[in-house]
């Protein structure tokens, strides 16, 4: 799968964008965004994820291997989720 930055404009390929509006919708957060560089309009979307274990700096300091591990396994996950349909 290849990945692509974060804003970066499918058309012109500019990381020069900024949000316009958000909408949330469906548990998923909608961005539209244009680009700076050559004026054209994208949406974009994140999942929102509810009960998110969160940690303090001083956990994720104490122990990143681990938090690091947690986090691979859980995006492996729903990478798998995602590939079957399920």
């Amino acid at each position: 799968m290849k990945t692509k930055p974060i804003a970066e404009c499918p058309f012109c390929n500019s990381n020069n964008t900024m949000v316009e509006d958000d909408v949330q919708f469906n548990g998923n957060i909608f961005f539209v965004r244009r680009c700076w560089k050559c004026r054209e309009r994208f949406v974009e979307y994140n999942t929102i994820i509810q009960n998110m274990p969160w940690s303090t700096m001083e956990e994720f300091e104490a122990g990143p291997e681990q938090m690091f591990t947690e986090h691979v396994k859980r995006r492996m996950e729903g990478i798998a989720h995602e590939n079957h349909g399920d």
